[in-house]
């Protein structure tokens, strides 16, 4: 029975999924393979790549920036076009304050981290690992 009503509000509210009907493809003729993606404001956004490859944007995608930090990517969250912070998936979490060009390694754990969210510019927020959750 949950099955079945599930399938049913799936099928029957699909609107709203699809309520964004302006999706654009962006070309930033790069190599690398994206892993994760992260919106900060209305224009500005953040790509990265496992390898430490970051591009940023501040217009909507009309002009790039394109970093190669040769650090380790696993997830990304970025306050502003400055301040930004990485894991690797690891057990550790970087901070960028020059927006991704220098990381330091701000906390490391023996767990998996595989997101993690930040309130302010500070390390306030909350970084889940598998079976781990860290709030500082």
């Amino acid at each position: 029975m949950r099955k079945l009503l599930f399938m049913f509000l799936m099928c029957s509210n699909t609107t709203w999924i699809f309520a964004q009907s302006n999706w654009q493809t962006l070309n930033f003729n790069q190599t690398f393979d994206f892993v994760n993606m992260h919106c900060y404001g209305i224009d500005s956004f953040v790509v990265i790549g496992h390898n430490g490859e970051l591009i940023k944007s501040f217009d909507g995608g009309n002009t790039n920036t394109f970093i190669n930090s040769s650090k380790l990517f696993y997830k990304v969250f970025f306050l502003n076009k400055d301040t930004g912070f990485v894991t690797n998936g690891l057990g550790s979490v970087l901070k960028t304050v020059n927006g991704g060009i220098n990381w330091v390694t701000k906390t490391t754990c023996t767990c998996a981290i595989t997101g993690l969210q930040f309130a302010d510019d500070n390390i306030h927020g909350v970084m889940a690992g598998i079976g781990n959750v860290r709030y500082t």
